[in-house]
């Protein structure tokens, strides 16, 4: 099973395939941490997952060749680039004053109707 994963992540590469623009890509990871609070560091795990979530859904149909692939070969492919948002500043942006809203809270006195009971 570790065979089959290790090829396919070497045969798709990181690219989607059949991704179109209008599409909504996101990628989503999570990290985890085994034994962190040593002395010396050493004996400790950390490891990193991540998928490619696609919005509409992506269908395809392809055949992964059983490979012999090394740790180099994956830390290789399993490099995303990384595009930073930046946005215009907003030279028109207007704030309409907010309204004081006070309500009457009919339930201050349930405690003092809890006490007496």
């Amino acid at each position: 099973m570790q065979r089959f994963e290790q090829s396919a992540a070497l045969t798709n590469d990181t690219e989607i395939p059949g991704y179109l623009p209008g599409q909504f890509l996101q990628y989503v990871a999570d990290n985890v941490d085994h034994n962190i609070q040593t002395i010396d560091g050493k004996d400790t795990f950390h490891g990193m997952g991540i998928i490619a979530a696609v919005t509409p859904s992506l269908k395809t149909n392809r055949y992964i060749p059983i490979l012999k692939v090394t740790t180099s070969e994956l830390e290789e492919i399993g490099k995303i680039r990384i595009h930073f948002y930046s946005s215009k500043p907003y030279t028109n942006m207007r704030y309409e004053p907010l309204v004081d809203l006070i309500a009457e809270d009919k339930t201050y006195n349930i405690d003092i109707l809890w006490k007496t009971t």
